[in-house]
């Protein structure tokens, strides 16, 4: 292994989040979706080289209208999106504040089941070992 050039980025600048835009857009059309996009996964090295590490957690296209793969894409875009709002607000258009404004509810909704369903996976996980 060698050591990637840059560190992680305390903020993104305008410039920063069009090089993530892009980033974004041709990993998506390479067939490659992110379930989560930290900002520690990014590298700077200036405002003019940005780079993204750490794939663990991904889904590769098998087919354009897989119902998986449309659903990794969002999370990609939700992903890409909420760092943009957290960094450069103003870059984000109407539909993609949209588009944050809906998927965060959904996520706040599923968060509440949260403990329910680690309730219930420990509760069949225990039946099980018995």
């Amino acid at each position: 292994m060698s050591r990637l050039k840059g560190t992680a980025p305390e903020t993104l600048s305008v410039k920063q989040i069009i090089l993530l835009r892009e980033m974004v857009a041709n990993m998506l059309a390479q067939g490659v979706a992110r379930h989560a996009m930290p900002v520690r996964d990014l590298l700077a090295d200036s405002d003019e080289n940005l780079g993204m590490v750490d794939f663990e957690r991904i889904t590769f296209r098998s087919f354009e209208w897989s119902p998986i793969w449309l659903i990794a894409k969002k999370v990609s875009h939700y992903h890409l999106y909420r760092l943009i709002r957290t960094y450069q607000p103003q870059q984000l258009t109407e539909q993609e504040y949209a588009f944050l404004a809906k998927t965060d509810t959904i996520r706040d909704y599923l968060m509440k089941l949260k403990p329910l369903k680690l309730k219930l996976k420990n509760m069949f996980k225990n039946r099980s070992n018995k």
